[in-house]
C-alpha cells in the first residue's frame, strides 16, 4: 500500500460522501510507509533522505543549468539585436549621405502623388526647405502650367505614368517652378517605386539644364554668323571660278582647267556644307521641318572618286 498516493486514493471516493473514508487511507499509506522505513532501521532513513537529497540537487542544478543557458541565450540577442541595429544606423547614414550628397534633385511620391522625400539639393533648386513640399502634391507645387498658363494636367503627367502604368521615364524635358515664382528648364527621369510587385508611388531625379540651354543658344547663335559671314565671300568665290572653268576669259590650259574644276567643285560642297549647318540650326529651332529625300549613292561615290583622284593628280 505505500505506492499509493494521496490523489490516487482521494479519487477512489465520491465527493462529500467518501471525504473521512480518503482521508483514512492516505493515513495509512503514511503508517505504512513510516513502518516500512523502520523496517530497514536508520540505514533506510539515511538512504530515503539522500535520495531524495540528490533529487533535490539535481533539480537544482537542471535550473542552474536552464538559467545559465537562457542568461547566455539571452546574451546572444542582445549582441544580434546590437549589431543588426548599427547595421540599419550605419544603412540609413549612408543612404542620407547619398542623398545629401548628390547635386541633382531627387524626390519621391506616393501613390496620390504626395512628397514623401526630397533631397536638400532638389528643395533649394525649388527655393524650398525640405519640410516645407513634404507631403504636398509635386504636380501641383512646381510643376509648370502650360505655354497658356492653364494647369497641366494630372493624367498627362510622367509622375501618373510612372504610378499607374510602371512607364519608366528618361531624359524628358520639362518646366519647374521655384518658390518666387521663375520657372527653369530641367531634364528628368521618372521611375516607378516597386514594392513586392506593387507600385508604392515613383522616384525622380532632375537636373536644371539653364546652363546647357544658354552653351546650345550661344553655339547656334555662333555656328548662324560663321554661317552667314562665310557665305558671302564664298559666293563671290564660286562665282569668280564658275568664270574661269566656263571660259569667259578665256580657254585655259589643260592642268590650269582641272584644277579650276576641282575648286569649283570645292567651292559648291562648302556652300552646300554651310546651308546644311543653317539648316540643321532651323530644323532645332523648329522653324523648318526635316525633309527626306532620296540620293543616288552611286552618283555620290563617283563625286567622291573624282576629288580624290584630282588631288591625287
Amino acid at each position: 500500500g505505500g505506492g499509493r498516493n494521496r490523489t490516487e486514493a482521494a479519487n477512489e471516493y465520491p465527493a462529500g460522501q467518501g471525504a473521512d473514508d480518503a482521508r483514512q487511507d492516505i493515513d495509512l499509506d503514511q503508517l505504512a510507509l513510516c513502518l516500512h522505513a523502520r523496517q530497514f532501521g536508520g540505514v533506510g532513513i539515511a538512504l530515503y533522505a539522500g535520495l531524495w537529497l540528490v533529487l533535490i540537487l539535481a533539480a537544482g542544478t537542471r535550473q542552474m543549468l536552464l538559467a545559465s543557458d537562457n542568461a547566455a541565450l539571452r546574451r546572444g540577442l542582445e549582441r544580434r539585436v546590437r549589431e543588426q541595429t548599427d547595421d540599419l544606423r550605419r544603412l540609413v547614414r549612408q543612404n542620407e549621405v547619398l542623398l545629401t550628397s548628390v547635386a541633382d534633385g531627387i524626390y519621391g511620391v506616393d501613390a496620390d502623388g504626395r512628397l514623401t522625400f526630397i533631397n536638400p539639393s532638389g528643395a533649394a533648386a525649388l527655393g524650398y526647405t525640405p519640410e516645407q513640399l513634404l507631403g504636398r502634391r509635386a504636380h501641383t507645387a512646381f510643376h509648370a502650367p502650360t505655354e497658356d498658363g492653364t494647369p497641366f494636367p494630372w493624367q498627362g503627367c510622367y509622375v501618373t505614368a510612372a504610378i499607374h502604368s510602371g512607364v519608366l521615364a528618361g531624359a524628358e524635358d520639362d518646366v519647374y517652378v521655384r518658390a518666387d515664382g521663375t520657372t527653369f528648364p530641367v531634364e528628368i527621369t521618372a521611375s516607378p517605386l516597386v514594392d513586392d510587385e506593387t507600385i508604392r508611388g515613383a522616384v525622380v531625379v532632375f537636373r536644371d539644364v539653364t546652363q546647357r540651354h544658354e552653351v546650345e543658344r550661344m553655339k547656334n547663335e555662333f555656328v548662324s554668323v560663321v554661317s552667314h559671314e562665310l557665305r558671302t565671300p564664298l559666293t563671290s568665290i564660286r562665282g569668280s571660278l564658275g568664270l574661269l572653268a566656263g571660259g569667259t576669259l578665256g580657254d585655259l590650259p589643260p592642268r590650269a582647267d582641272s584644277l579650276v574644276g576641282m575648286a569649283l567643285q570645292s567651292s559648291e560642297r562648302l556652300t552646300r556644307l554651310i546651308n546644311d549647318l543653317l539648316d540643321i540650326e532651323r530644323i532645332g529651332s523648329g522653324t523648318r521641318p526635316m525633309e527626306v529625300v532620296e540620293l543616288d549613292a552611286a552618283a555620290l561615290l563617283a563625286a567622291a572618286a573624282r576629288q580624290i583622284e584630282d588631288r591625287a593628280t
